[in-house]
């Protein structure tokens, strides 16, 4: 009977760590993502987007820089505090990306500026810092599928 459920239980461990493991391995050619060569879509303003219309416009002169048909664009909101902007050249679509706000982490020992890493062909995006005002500091890791970031892994700075 212990057999039985030792076995289990040593499997369960294993796949935990082995997936922790994945994630802390994370490489943005483990995402890839299709270049668009297509001609840009106008800009599609949003209820929310539409304030920031100057800026959408923009984009739309810009390179590819993210998921193989996005134009990823970070704003200032203040000191050290920033908010990413996004515009699907393929489609026109213009959001904000889900992360809200991020700030620098000065609530820790050593002073963490902002870190965000992304790639022209990968739909993986990583960002680190405090998030909307939130008081600990963290590394989200989002991917781009079906046209939205989906959150796959949170961390906190130790």
């Amino acid at each position: 009977m212990r057999k039985s459920i030792l076995k289990p239980t040593l499997i369960t461990t294993a796949l935990l760590l082995a997936s922790n493991m994945a994630f802390s391995q994370m490489k943005f050619s483990d995402y890839p993502a299709k270049l668009y060569k297509g001609k840009y879509k106008p800009v599609k303003l949003t209820k929310d987007t539409r304030s920031f219309r100057t800026r959408f416009k923009n984009m739309q002169y810009a390179s590819i820089n993210f998921a193989g048909r996005y134009v990823l664009n970070y704003v200032g909101c203040g000191t050290t505090c920033s908010f990413g902007m996004l515009y699907d050249t393929r489609s026109g679509k213009t959001s904000f990306l889900p992360s809200g706000s991020l700030s620098a982490c000065y609530l820790q020992d050593d002073v963490k500026d902002t870190e965000i890493y992304f790639k022209k062909q990968s739909r993986l995006l990583i960002m680190a810092g405090v998030f909307n005002e939130e008081s600990s500091c963290q590394t989200r890791y989002y991917l781009m599928k079906n046209g939205k970031l989906k959150l796959i892994k949170t961390t906190k700075f130790h």
